[in-house]
């Protein structure tokens, strides 16, 4: 790198990894399994439209009412669940709800997007220092280990333990705090463009988004990239 970069961070839902197949089809699978027939798109819908109520009501995953990610996930699937139909059994919905939560850490949720492994390993070698910034609960270390890209990082910050989510500049002051390094020496890279793009110019650092996409609203074409690979390649010649 020719200029001095120090930190280069990274979201990881659509950045790093992505869910595989669909949630919906995880909920149909577990929910088989506790007898409950629901059809893919039943349950992505479901999910959807509670997960963007939760995040309204209770956002940051609850830890800005004082509620536990763990009773804001399980309670989001019991009504999840509820809404395609299933109503008249609590202790199978709280049953369904924990094995979610927990099935949700497992390699088989996830998958890693093109151009990681290499990218992060290409990253690594570098003198920068490397870490991720993502809203997401505490249970994110331990998907990161599954699909085995936790050990390329210096640091996984989440917005539950940071106590503010992205866009907030706050969540980014929070990283270059544990990193040791000045924003104009720090590099966000991620899929959104308000939370992840202008979060981190908000916050005095350089971004970038990855998308397939050439032509984004508000974002400059030399900052969006396809791959993680391709990033590490733009970078390099800066």
């Amino acid at each position: 790198m020719s200029r001095v970069i120090r930190l280069v961070t990274f979201d990881v839902n659509n950045t790093l990894c992505r869910v595989s197949s669909s949630v919906g089809r995880h909920y149909v699978k577990i929910g088989n399994m506790y007898g409950i027939e629901a059809t893919e798109e039943e349950m992505n819908n479901a999910h959807k439209h509670h997960y963007d109520i939760y995040s309204q009501k209770y956002p940051n995953f609850g830890v800005s009412v004082n509620m536990s990610p763990y009773k804001w996930w399980t309670n989001l699937v019991r009504d999840s669940f509820r809404s395609v139909g299933f109503t008249n059994d609590e202790e199978t919905l709280t049953q369904i709800a924990n094995h979610l939560y927990l099935h949700f850490t497992s390699a088989a949720c996830w998958e890693k997007l093109p151009g990681v492994d290499t990218g992060l390993m290409a990253l690594r070698s570098q003198d920068v220092k490397m870490g991720v910034i993502s809203n997401f609960d505490e249970r994110l270390e331990k998907i990161l280990k599954n699909v085995a890209i936790s050990h390329q990082f210096d640091f996984i910050l989440t917005s539950t333990k940071a106590g503010f989510e992205k866009p907030d500049v706050k969540i980014f002051q929070k990283a270059l705090e544990i990193a040791e390094v000045e924003a104009k020496d720090a590099v966000h890279v991620g899929d959104n463009i308000e939370k992840d793009y202008f979060g981190a110019r908000n916050a005095g650092w350089r971004s970038y988004i990855v998308s397939q996409e050439t032509l984004l609203p508000k974002v400059n074409p030399e900052h969006i990239v396809k791959t993680l690979n391709d990033f590490v390649l733009l970078l390099d010649k800066l």
